[in-house]
């Protein structure tokens, strides 16, 4: 078998799976961003309704400290940014499944 011969079957490959390679890359890469930029957020909610149990159960108890500040307007555009890669993985991911499933007329 020669390198011509690889190379046409490694593009024709190419070009069957690259779009469905790059659709999953794209929302796991927005799924991560959501999920890194929400990751302090809900660490301040958690620590907030581990003090209300505290607080409400153990009244003689200190509650945890939740001391830090977080930029919401950073978290926000960080988000977004998330979400506008995931929205884009769908896109692609929705024009590769249409594209297999069309048939063209005879």
């Amino acid at each position: 078998m020669s390198d011509a011969y690889y190379l046409r079957e490694g593009w024709s490959k190419t070009k069957e799976y690259g779009p469905a390679v790059m659709t999953a890359a794209l929302m796991h890469g927005g799924i991560y961003r959501i999920i890194r930029a929400l990751r302090y957020p809900l660490t301040g909610v958690v620590v907030e309704a581990i003090n209300a149990i505290i607080k409400r159960g153990f009244r003689d108890r200190i509650a945890l400290s939740n001391s830090y500040f977080f930029p919401w307007r950073f978290t926000a555009l960080s988000v977004a940014t998330g979400v506008i890669v995931l929205v884009v993985g769908m896109f692609i991911g929705l024009w590769v499944n249409a594209r297999s499933q069309y048939e063209p007329a005879p």
